[in-house]
């Protein structure tokens, strides 16, 4: 999402992009590029990977920030929320280390407007973006951050509370090893 000029944002997949747009917008930024139902290159432009949202944009913008989120919580809520993926093939995916690889290269490599949902967070991000963790939560720090480093200043404050269940798949050892084996960048790069 475009705040400014200057300064974008980074949305990647199930690590509270939403609410942070939201927030923005409430604060009369004139934010552009947000509506999920903008496409580029056959993908959903507030998910664009880098450097696609820089090619999108034409020009690459002075300040960038983004949210990351712990790869195996971030793992958990992608596989809860996400609609194509139904009880029935949970247990499949679930049910080797094979089936785990073969479903997320699947889900990772497809082309359509929901491929980025599966990518790394990595895979979102250059060298110079700024980062919030999704567990530091959106509150009052998260606002002095924004402000500080973005001159982003919010009045309007929307409640998030980061309370979203993911006790509903229970993994065990083997598959949690499975999701930081397939996660191994976001791990290394983004020091989790």
């Amino acid at each position: 999402m475009l705040i400014n000029e200057r300064t974008y944002f980074i949305h990647i997949p199930r690590t509270g992009g939403r609410y942070v747009s939201n927030v923005i917008r409430c604060n009369n930024y004139k934010a552009k590029h947000y509506l999920f139902r903008e496409i580029y290159n056959n993908k959903q432009i507030p998910h664009l990977t880098y450097p696609e949202y820089e090619k999108f944009l034409g020009y690459i913008p002075e300040e960038k920030f983004s949210i990351i989120r712990e790869p195996v919580d971030r793992f958990l809520s992608l596989i809860r929320k996400t609609p194509w993926v139904t009880n029935k093939n949970k247990n499949d995916i679930f049910d080797n280390k094979n089936s785990f690889f073969n479903f997320m290269n699947k889900m990772r490599l497809n082309i359509n407007e929901e491929t980025n949902w599966f990518k790394m967070q990595s895979d979102f991000l250059s060298k110079d973006v700024k980062l919030w963790r999704y567990e530091d939560k959106f509150e009052i720090d998260f606002k002095k951050w924004l402000e500080n480093n973005f001159d982003i200043k919010l009045v309007v404050d929307l409640k998030f509370g980061l309370n979203e269940k993911s006790n509903e798949i229970i993994l065990n050892k083997n598959q949690i090893s499975w999701v930081k084996d397939y996660y191994y960048k976001d791990f290394k790069l983004l020091d989790y």
